[in-house]
């Protein structure tokens, strides 16, 4: 009668399935091959080839990058907030990376933009929020489109003074600028028109009169400020060309 290792208790490990004979069979070659044998392929991948290779007998840190390689088109999976598989991210059947929809959450680090190839296959960029927090729309290929920010004008500024983190105007481009301001209880909405000599500009608004006056010198918008006891909040929507 032959015996068959499959113990937990047995040195083989668990699930081992390794079979010798006994005392008194014969034919052990034949025996000792199939045993053999069985050792080859005892690579955990179900339970008659040993065990599958539990997350605790992985030491941590251990698997290392060249280790780890996914199929297509087969998503990475994080465990979520109640502890249930969730698809995260995967690199799809057109070689594209792929968030899940069910995620759709995608943060760039700041001041790097979201790109788009263009028909050429060159990226361009899209939009990105900059280092003063201002939201630009803008491409290499065709300088700054669009930039929306939102600024503090100070109270009682007499002198001329650079609107903050406004991205002077260059040589030959022009703007024009949808803005609404808050000062106090007050608000006014325009528009700015700065030409592409950098000198002049044209100002429609309505609204209440909240005391700041724009102007322009060599591409810098400037603005002053009358003494009402409150600053001015201004939100621009900038439009170069």
């Amino acid at each position: 009668m032959s015996k068959t290792l499959n113990s937990s208790n047995s040195r083989w490990g668990a699930g081992s399935g390794l079979t010798f004979p006994v005392n008194g069979e014969k034919n052990w070659d034949v025996w000792v091959e199939t045993a053999i044998q069985a050792l080859l392929d005892h690579d955990h991948s179900t339970n008659s080839k040993g065990e599958e290779i539990s997350n605790a007998a992985i030491a941590a840190d251990t698997i290392t990058a060249d280790k780890l390689l996914f199929n297509n088109n087969t998503y990475l999976r994080w465990k979520n907030s109640s502890a249930v598989a969730t698809n995260v991210i995967k690199l799809n059947a057109s070689d594209q990376f792929e968030v899940d929809p069910d995620i759709a959450k995608l943060i760039l680090v700041n001041n790097t933009a979201l790109q788009s190839d263009d028909v050429g296959g060159t990226a361009r960029n899209l939009i990105h929020i900059d280092a003063s927090d201002a939201v630009e729309i803008s491409d290499a290929n065709v300088g700054q489109i669009v930039r929306l920010q939102k600024e503090t004008l100070a109270d009682n500024t007499s002198s001329a003074t650079d609107v903050p983190d406004f991205a002077v105007l260059g040589t030959d481009e022009s703007a024009f600028i949808f803005y609404s301001i808050d000062r106090g209880n007050d608000n006014q909405m325009g528009q700015l028109w700065i030409d592409e000599d950098n000198s002049n500009i044209i100002e429609e608004c309505a609204g209440d009169d909240v005391g700041v006056t724009f102007s322009v010198v060599t591409g810098q918008l400037k603005y002053t400020t009358t003494s009402t006891g409150n600053a001015a909040t201004i939100k621009m929507t900038v439009i170069r060309g």
